[in-house]
Order: structure tokens, then sequence, then C-alpha cells
């Protein structure tokens, strides 16, 4: 099995950093096309985050795996409401850098591939895909419980890094805090980003 110490770069490369070990066993690549993903990527307004279909691939794995070697000053998170995960992103360009829980507690990061430039050929065909409602047309949902396996995978993860058999801590907390303050995205923004 291919495994990779991937790099993480912004856009305009004022982030920069890697994700160690990436590869199908250390982490799941899935496809997502929830309207949260879709509001994220209006909200940045960035070209190519999201593919003909309205998804957005992504890697999940540990934040312990990601190392920010230059510009973490510039992580922002936001929040599509009161209770919903962080959504990092670069200040300076807007490229995504990942969506995880507001607590450092559980440890799982969703990483746009779009900030792993060149790192698909060691992660293998997407496993699972979600969707808010029915499968876009040119999409299907996964076969042979793809969906569970995700979430088993994510479990056993979490609980290997609280056992310290897989990388701890994540660059986006400090003393349990995120790094930056979270905005707060309200109602009628989310409204306006999807069109509804």
């Amino acid at each position: 099995m291919v495994t990779v110490d991937a790099r993480l770069s912004c856009r305009c490369g004022k982030v920069q950093g890697y994700l160690r070990g990436a590869s199908a066993r250390n982490g799941s690549h899935v496809l997502c096309h929830c309207s949260d993903c879709q509001a994220f990527a209006a909200f940045l307004e960035v070209p190519g985050i999201l593919d003909r279909n309205g998804g957005t691939a992504i890697y999940q794995t540990l934040p312990g795996r990601m190392v920010f070697e230059q510009g973490s000053e510039l992580l922002r998170p936001i929040r599509l409401s009161e209770t919903g995960i962080l959504r990092w992103y670069a200040g300076c360009c807007r490229t995504p850098l990942g969506n995880m829980p507001a607590t450092p507690k559980f440890r799982f990061i969703g990483v746009p591939l779009a900030a792993l430039p060149g790192v698909q050929g060691a992660l293998g065909p997407p496993i699972g895909s979600f969707f808010s409602g029915e499968a876009p047309e040119g999409t299907r949902p996964p076969a042979d419980f793809g969906l569970f396996r995700v979430g088993r995978r994510a479990a056993i993860r979490h609980l290997a890094s609280a056992i310290g058999l897989a990388p701890k801590g994540s660059p986006f907390f400090s003393n349990g805090k995120p790094v930056a303050a979270p905005q707060l995205l309200t109602g009628d923004w989310r409204s306006k980003a999807l069109g509804t």
C-alpha cells in the first residue's frame, strides 16, 4: 500500500506543510455532496472545490497527521450554525484546509483535496459518498455499505490515537481552544450562498 507524506498547501503558497502518512489505510477518501460543504465552497468563492456534481473530494484522517511549517497564523474557521463543525481555510487565499468537530477530544478531520495537490494516487478511489437528498445525476450511493465502513474506520482511527497507536494532537487547537475565533455565518448568508 502506498503511503506518502503529502504536501499541504494553500493556493497562494503562504500556508505550507504536510500530511504525514497519507494512504488508504490511514484515512478514507470520500465525496461529499451535502449542502453544508456546498455552502462552505460558496463562502470561499474559490473555483475548483466542487466537482461537476457539486461534490467535494475529502480525505478523512487524524488532525495529528497535519503539520504546518509556515502560515499557521493565517488559519481561519467558520461555523454554519451555533453547534456546527469548524470549517478551516487559509485567510490569505481562502483555500479550504479541513472540516472537524469543534472540540479536539474527537480526533477527526476531513481535508479537502484542494489543499493536497498531487496526493490522489495514494488514496485510491472514494469509498463513500454523502448526499443531503437524492444523489445528483452522474453520481451513485456507495456500494458494499460504504458509509458504514467510513464511520467505522473513523472510530478506529480515533481510538488508535487515544491509546497512543496513532498521532495525537491538532494544529488547529491550543489548550483545548481553536487557534482562531470561529466566524458564525448567519442563516441569511447560508441561504444566499445556496441560492435558496
